[in-house]
């Protein structure tokens, strides 16, 4: 195991028994570049309103390359998940999940 790899390990608080680790995976060169600013903040609180306010949760994040946007969406027991690669591939998402309330 590299230096690199020992420095990106964690320790996984909930594991029972031996100490184990969570690997984070580093990936070489730049990621794609998609980033969050790329999708209209009228839109993305739209989508956080309309849907939080039906009592449903939403997770956003990135993926560990950078070559794709995360949305997890929760309804009661439904999970959606889904990787928009661009600002305009999220608001078809939004707009999507939005249909379906």
């Amino acid at each position: 195991m590299s230096k690199n790899e020992q420095a990106n390990r964690q320790p996984n608080p909930y594991a029972t028994g031996p100490r184990q680790y969570n690997d984070r995976r580093v990936y070489g060169g730049t990621p794609s570049g998609v980033s969050w600013s790329e999708v209209n903040p009228d839109e993305l609180l739209h989508f956080i309103t309309k849907w939080c306010d039906a009592g449903n949760c939403a997770i956003f994040g990135k993926t560990s390359d950078g070559g794709a946007l995360s949305i997890t969406a929760i309804a009661g027991t439904d999970r959606y998940r889904e990787w928009p690669k661009s600002g305009e591939e999220a608001l078809a998402v939004f707009t999507a999940l939005l249909a379906d309330l």
